[in-house]
């Protein structure tokens, strides 16, 4: 039980993570260009996309990859491919070569940033478990 709400609490701080994460860039890169309107519709798509990703993410997450590179290019893959998706559906960008391109740049930094808070993050868990069982071990 204990396992399965860690889980949950896991699932809410990552999308909490990516969704401010990337408001907070698609802000910065819109001041850059001079725009100032925000509109709702982008950042409710954006919502459903990044609970999308992690529902691509679990999916991924249950396949036994040989590779940790493996699973890293297939996940980056799927997530950009719907972010084109979403991106044509909630009239995000046109869709043309640059466009891609910019949304590309974007994406990238924002996926390794992702990745990086996730392994930190596993990795102080994985040390925790690990001085626990070091002083189990002791006693």
């Amino acid at each position: 039980m204990k396992n399965t709400t860690h889980r949950i609490k896991r699932f809410f701080e990552s999308i909490a993570f990516y969704y401010t994460l990337a408001v907070i860039i698609c802000m910065i890169w819109n001041l850059a260009i001079g725009k100032t309107e925000t509109e709702n519709r982008f950042l409710v798509g954006l919502f459903l996309y990044v609970i999308l990703c992690h529902a691509i993410d679990i999916f991924l997450g249950s396949i036994d990859f040989k590779y940790s590179f493996s699973y890293h290019c297939l996940s980056f893959c799927a997530y950009f491919v719907f972010l084109l998706a979403f991106g044509v559906l909630f009239n995000w960008f046109t869709f043309e070569t640059s466009q891609v391109i910019k949304l590309f740049c974007i994406a990238l930094p924002i996926y390794i940033m992702g990745y990086k808070h996730n392994f930190s993050i596993e990795k102080k868990e994985a040390d925790e478990i690990n001085k626990i069982l070091n002083e189990k071990k002791e006693e």
